[in-house]
Parts: C-alpha cells; sequence; structure tokens
C-alpha cells in the first residue's frame, strides 16, 4: 500500500486512525481500550485498578474484623468492670459486717469466737 492509500483510509476511518485488518483485532482485545478515538493498551491500568479493588476489599474486610474483635473485648471489659463492682459491693459488705462485730466484740456482746457471751458462760457452767 502507498501512503497514499494510508492517508486515504486514515482519512476513511477517522475514528479509529488504524488499518481496517487492524480493526477487528482491536475491537477483539480484551485488554484494550478506546479513548478519544485513539486504542490506548491500558493492561497496565486495568491491573493497578484490579489490585487497588483488592486491597480496597482486603482493608474494607480486615477493619470489620477488627471492629468485631473489638466490640468483644468491649464486651468482654464491660463484663469484667460489672464483676468487679460487684466484688467491691460484696467486700464492703464484709467489712461492714467486720465492723459490727469489733462493736458487738467491743462492747462485750460477743466472745473471741463469735459466740454470744450469754451462751458462752452458760456453756462454761454446764461443764
Amino acid at each position: 500500500m502507498t501512503d497514499r492509500e494510508t492517508k486515504f483510509i486514515a482519512k476513511k476511518n477517522l475514528k479509529m486512525k488504524v488499518l481496517p485488518e487492524f480493526k477487528e483485532l482491536f475491537d477483539n482485545a480484551p485488554g484494550l481500550s478506546r479513548s478519544r478515538g485513539r486504542f490506548n493498551n491500558l493492561v497496565k491500568n486495568v491491573e493497578q485498578r484490579r489490585e487497588r479493588q483488592q486491597t480496597s476489599k482486603n482493608s474494607i474486610e480486615e477493619t470489620k474484623e477488627i471492629t468485631s474483635t473489638l466490640k468483644k473485648k468491649d464486651q468482654e471489659i464491660q463484663r469484667l468492670l460489672t464483676e468487679i463492682d460487684a466484688f467491691k459491693d460484696k467486700i464492703a459488705s464484709q467489712d461492714e459486717n467486720a465492723e459490727i462485730l469489733a462493736r458487738l466484740y467491743d462492747s462485750g456482746v460477743i466472745d473471741e469466737k463469735g459466740l454470744p457471751k450469754i451462751n458462752s458462760q452458760d456453756q462454761e457452767e454446764m461443764s
């Protein structure tokens, strides 16, 4: 083909700016894209886009996993805090009971064993 023929074909096919025998190849190629009437090989860009999408999906999945583990840890912390509060209440009530027992011992109502002095005196008299 002469230069004149190729120029004629290029003018005839302005949108493609390629020879007709190559047009079918470009139309059927999966990695090629048309941009402003020209064919540009975007295989690298497509691969990069897929990689970005995959990393985006992976990061979304990782954030979901992290969020679920954080929720589980938060629930565990809340459960432990309620247990600690229950133990604090139990210790406070035991301290109150110890104070009551100390007052009863100081007033002479109970002996060292925690038994009432009236009963302990009766038991000593019986033996």
